[in-house]
């Protein structure tokens, strides 16, 4: 690492304070959901995901509530 990278880093650390945390925010059936569906909002207060609640049929969740559902 040169001279010039350190006093870089060295500038960035001192101005960005970060706070760490960790919450649940919904418990998955892990049995049932579709792993490609699952999205997380950019702020990470929200998940959505796609859960098979019968055969050949499929729930919209947000939040760990069911929305709509429909057939495929």
């Amino acid at each position: 690492m040169g001279k010039s990278d350190k006093s870089i880093r060295g500038k960035n650390e001192a101005s960005t304070k970060r706070v760490v945390s960790e919450r649940l925010v919904v418990q998955i059936d892990s049995s049932k959901w579709i792993p490609a569906s699952f999205k997380v909002s950019p702020d990470s207060r929200r998940v959505t995901y796609v859960s098979e609640i019968g055969r050949n049929r499929f729930a919209v969740v947000l939040d760990g509530k069911e929305g709509g559902n429909m057939m495929a």
